[in-house]
Parts: structure tokens; sequence; C-alpha cells
């Protein structure tokens, strides 16, 4: 019965949150049928009318952060007893039936921390210096000169980002891509490898790949998909470490000066400093010490590496120090602890790069005990 309602709750906490798979909807209609609640009960708790009038008139009912705060205080202490389970669907169930009485007294509201002055995320931007040192100031669109000029020297942009066609432009000079903090950039170079260039990053690469290899050039963070060449592999140089592909899926993180990561997720690489090479294969991970030339292979989880990729920040077991740096560089920020103690403090959970800092911050104040205000961009953090 406990864990019925229990599955209850959590399935409609799901639903409120559109975020329910098909099977978890014949669950929901299976659990309810089975604790005798009516399918017209249950729908009724589901118009969202209110809260979309609601939030119009300025008032926020976030019950998505409620829930995560809830969620994630649970997933720390590790359930284990039913004591504690009746516990936890009772405050899950609180939540539900705080929209239920929103729901039937318009003049009821919950209001969860609403932020003011919020410090937003990041944005699709980055620089480009082309070969005659023009710079162009790449964002969500174009202006028509900055269009005609890069059509010219076979360069287009779609909703994506930048896309050379280089075969018609045969230059051996290199191109600039610079990102700045809270920017980010895709661009598909002229042989069709697609790179995602993360905040503070730069990328060199020619107009053209014309000779026996496609050589490239990172500084910072980003992810490849490498178009297949068997006859002319595929390099990235960062310091004086280089991957060499011929096509694969993989991603380059050398934000820490002292040793460069390369995670692949699918086809094979190599990665070499110095005379030292070895050979990485799926969902693992080469650590290369630049001041030892030691490698360092380990299993990973490539779905957490790439994850910015695809709008998401995954930490598992991440120290706060590193989720701050990452942090950082999203939101134009700069992070200040009171004690090394704190920065030890680990977090596991998913936060999206959409979501304005101060929601982040709400979670993992509430999840990891500790305190922080705000002064302009800079975050003071304290037990």
């Amino acid at each position: 019965m406990i864990d019925s309602i229990f599955k209850l709750a959590k399935l409609t906490a799901k639903k409120l949150l559109y975020r329910l798979d098909d099977n978890e909807v014949d669950e929901l209609k299976y659990i309810s049928k089975e604790l005798g609640i009516t399918e017209s009960a249950l729908n009724n708790t589901f118009d969202k009318a209110f809260y979309n009038k609601k939030r119009k008139n300025d008032s926020q009912t976030d019950s998505e952060l409620a829930f995560e705060i809830f969620r994630r205080r649970i997933q720390r202490k590790r359930i284990k007893h039913t004591f504690l389970k009746i516990g936890a669907a009772s405050a899950i169930l609180f939540l539900f039936f705080s929209a239920l009485l929103i729901y039937d007294n318009p003049s009821t509201t919950i209001i969860v921390n609403a932020p003011s002055n919020n410090i937003v995320p990041g944005s699709k931007q980055a620089v480009l210096t082309l070969p005659n040192g023009q710079k162009v100031i790449l964002e969500e669109t174009l202006t028509d000169r900055e269009a005609s000029k890069l059509a010219s020297m076979g360069i287009e942009q779609d909703t994506n980002g930048l896309i050379y066609r280089g075969e018609d432009f045969i230059s051996n000079t290199l191109n600039t891509l610079e990102t700045p903090l809270k920017g980010e950039y895709q661009i598909t170079l002229a042989d069709g490898t697609k790179v995602w260039l993360n905040s503070a990053s730069t990328l060199k690469y020619p107009s053209s790949f014309t000779g026996r290899t496609r050589e490239i050039h990172l500084d910072g963070e980003a992810y490849f998909e490498v178009a297949h060449n068997p006859n002319k592999p595929f390099i990235v140089s960062v310091d004086n470490m280089k991957v060499k592909v011929l096509g694969t899926k993989f991603n380059i993180n050398s934000y820490d000066k002292k040793a460069i990561k390369t995670a692949l997720v699918s086809g094979k690489v190599s990665v070499r400093i110095n005379d030292n090479e070895r050979i990485l294969h799926p969902e693992n991970q080469a650590e290369v010490d630049l001041r030892t030339g030691i490698v360092n292979i380990t299993a990973t989880n490539t779905e957490k590496t790439i994850g910015w990729t695809q709008g998401k920040f995954i930490f598992d077991d991440e120290p706060l120090s590193n989720i701050m740096t990452t942090l950082s560089r999203w939101y134009g920020i700069k992070v200040h602890f009171s004690d090394s103690e704190i920065q030890k403090t680990t977090f596991t959970g998913t936060f999206h790069k959409k979501d304005n800092l101060e929601k982040i911050m709400q979670l993992l104040t509430h999840t990891q005990e500790i305190k922080y205000r705000k002064e302009g961009t800079d975050i003071y953090i304290t037990k």
C-alpha cells in the first residue's frame, strides 16, 4: 500500500512537469485505479490554467524547484526503511495536495523564493577571426553585410552555426573561432566534421583541408563528430598533445592546464604526447598529465561528459569546487569559498543550462546545507 502511494506521488509530480513516458501514463492509471482514485478526479488536478494566470500576475509557483529540492534531499539521505518511505511519500503528496489547494482556492499562493536581479545563463555567441584578420561577431543571426562577407568566402550560417563549403575555396590559412564566458557555438568544418565549442574556448582551423591530414588546434573544451575519411586522419592538437582519429565522436577538455581529458563516445582514437601513444575505446577517458607525459585511461560516463552539448550540466558525486568552476564559465561569475572544506562537498544531479543561476544555487543550498550570497557577479559560499 505504502509503495503504491509513494509511486503514485512520484508519477503525479512527473505528470505535473510533463515528463511521463507512455509506459508511466499506463502505470499511473493502473495505480490510481488500484487505490480507488477515479481518472476524472485525477485529471482535475492537472489543469495548468490557474498557474499560467498566476504567472501573468507576476506570482511564481515553482513546483519543479520544490520537487527537485525534496527529491535530492531524499536521494542524498538514501532512504532504506519503511517509516522513512512513509515520510517521503507524505512530503511529496504535500506538494501534490498543495497544488490541489491552490486550484480550489485561487487566493492561496505558494511562492518559492522568487529571485530578483537574476544572473542569466549564457547563449550562442562567438567571435570569428578570418585569415585576413577581419573579425565577425557571431550571434543567433548575422547582418546582411556580414552574411554576404562570409558567403564570398564559402561560409554560411544556419540555425545551428557556421558551415564551411571548403571544396570551392582552397586555403591552408587558419580561421580562429573564440567563445567568451557565457558563450558557446557550433561549426561544421569543410570536411563535414561537426564541432561544438564550449565557453571560454578557442578553435583554429583551415577553410579547407588540402594536405594528407586534417589538423586543427583547440584550447578549452569541444565535442567532435568527425566525418569519416580513412585516407586523411583528423588530428586535434592541444598544447603538445595530439588526438588522432579517422571518424568518431569524442570530447576534449583542456581547461585545466595541467591535464587534458579526452573522452570517447564512439569509434577509436589514439592519444599521443611526446613518444607515449595510447589507444582509446568507447566509454573510456584518457587523462594526459602535461608535466610528466603520463596517460591514464579510465572508464567514464560519456553521457555526463557531453551533457553540455545537449543543454545540461550533469554531475555525479562532483566536488562543489568543480561544479562552481563549470557554472562560472556559463554564467560569467566569480566564486569565493569561505574555506577549503566547503569546496570538497560533493553533489549528484542535473541542471538545465537555460535556468537562471539563482534556481541552481537554491537547489545546491537546499540539498547540501550551504549558504550563498550574491554581490553583482561575485558569489560567496559559506556553511
